[in-house]
């Protein structure tokens, strides 16, 4: 049975803005990518009807008012489900534009178990919030269509940190229970022995029970450095 080719959009395809470094689609059904994974972050919320959303080799349906956090390495795409009445509006952005987000928010606990899951953050956001939400998108992306990058740029880190705090980030820090990544320390402290390291990375993934993708989210999140780097270093 033949691999799926993955589109990686950021590299082989750029769809971002060199300026702003922001991408803004409206796409019915027909018009979502096939399967790809991307190079940047990205915001999807559903605008109306629903679709099947493959998705780190998982499958969900996704219906009106979902909202989802797509980071880079979660490799996606959407099938029919039930009807063709399937619309998105997406919102791509970089990874630098997301790093001074992440520096705004100062608070790098709360948004760690965001990019550390297997399955791309979701919720599904009431009424009210559907429409904030898709109101702020297509702002930016009238704004981009102007030539006012700084406007923009500073318009759309706002509402992109807004979003994260309003949607995914839970009420009250105390609230908040800790990730479960005591099996990340338990994996780096079998890496530091000899045997393990020779073998390499097969052998992390091995020690690790994860997917590829998960793991990568790991390094990156806690390490900034790809799996592979941190062997390599060692």
């Amino acid at each position: 049975m033949p691999v799926p080719t993955v589109l990686v959009y950021g590299k082989e395809h750029t769809f971002l803005d060199p300026k702003t470094g922001l991408l803004f689609r409206n796409s019915s059904l027909r018009e979502t990518a096939p399967l790809h994974t991307h190079t940047f972050y990205e915001f999807f919320l559903v605008a109306s009807g629903s679709a099947l959303h493959l998705v780190n080799n998982a499958i969900q349906t996704v219906a009106p008012g979902d909202l989802l956090f797509i980071r880079p390495a979660d490799t996606h795409s959407y099938e029919f489900y039930c009807s063709e009445d399937f619309r998105i509006v997406n919102l791509g952005f970089s990874r630098a534009l997301f790093g001074e987000i992440r520096r705004f928010l100062g608070n790098d606990e709360l948004l760690r178990p965001l990019l550390t899951t297997e399955l791309p953050p979701r919720v599904s956001t009431d009424e009210a919030t559907r429409a904030l939400v898709l109101s702020r998108f297509t702002e930016i992306g009238s704004l981009m269509e102007t030539a006012d990058v700084l406007k923009t740029v500073l318009f759309a880190k706002c509402c992109l940190a807004d979003v994260l705090v309003r949607c995914f980030l839970p009420r009250g820090s105390a609230k908040l229970s800790p990730p479960h990544t005591a099996w990340f320390d338990d994996l780096l402290t079998e890496m530091q022995k000899i045997d393990n390291l020779r073998l390499g990375y097969p052998q992390m993934l091995a020690l690790a029970c994860c997917s590829p993708n998960h793991l990568d989210r790991m390094f990156q999140s806690r390490l900034s450095v790809t799996p592979t780097e941190y062997i390599n270093e060692k």
